[in-house]
């Protein structure tokens, strides 16, 4: 089953809105610039329906990281994953 369109806009969202909000700080930007790039490559994944690699890609992510990721989104991935274990 592949998810609603709401939940890849929600992870988008999510995505989005992970930014350095405190004084100018090069360093905190360069950071938060990184973990939005890596978590666009597990949105990526997910959008092509790539649940068990976007799971295990996600899982490499710093905890903070993982917490941006909807849980309806990890749902998906963490179902793909007991499928493959099925098989």
């Amino acid at each position: 089953m592949k998810p609603d369109h709401k939940l890849i806009e929600e992870f988008a969202d999510q995505i989005r809105g992970w930014r350095h909000t405190g004084r100018r700080d090069p360093t905190m930007t360069k950071l938060f610039s990184s973990d939005r790039k890596q978590l666009r490559s597990v949105l990526s994944l997910f959008r092509r329906g790539k649940y068990l690699e976007a799971g295990l890609e996600a899982h490499l992510l710093d905890t903070i990281l993982r917490d941006v990721i909807p849980d309806r989104a990890w749902r998906y991935m963490n179902n793909a994953r007991t499928q493959e274990r099925a098989q």
